[in-house]
């Protein structure tokens, strides 16, 4: 049997997503069912950008078992202002979810009033 190209589909987005802002956090969901976590899904984050790469397996029938992975996708997502790429965490559910979470830092006010207070003359 002749095995064509190794690619995933390419109508839509590569990754599916949504996004999400809640009470202080932006959420990340993505849709990458049938994937081992550990091994074939990587998160990195860096300069207010998280970038999701997935590395599908290459099934062959009758269970052969193949150390060939499909070519990787990637998807890159901005985030929003204030959100503190320190506090990224990625969970992965039985659903096939990728769900990243980034805590928002409260916005800080920028401008105050300053009170003027009186002072005797000279």
């Amino acid at each position: 049997m002749k095995l064509g190209p190794l690619r995933w589909p390419t109508a839509g987005p590569a990754i599916p997503i949504e996004e999400i802002a809640q009470a202080g956090r932006y959420v990340i969901r993505a849709e990458l069912p049938g994937l081992d976590p550990s091994s074939e899904i990587t998160v990195m984050v860096a300069d207010n950008e998280a970038t999701i790469e997935a590395r599908r397996p290459v099934r062959l029938p009758s269970g052969v078992e193949c150390d060939f992975h499909h070519e990787p996708v990637r998807r890159t997502v901005r985030l929003p202002p204030g959100a503190r790429d320190d506090t990224l965490r990625a969970t992965y559910d039985d659903r096939g979810i990728l769900c990243l979470t980034v805590e928002l830092a409260r916005p800080v006010v920028i401008g105050r009033l300053v009170r003027v207070d009186r002072t005797a003359g000279p």
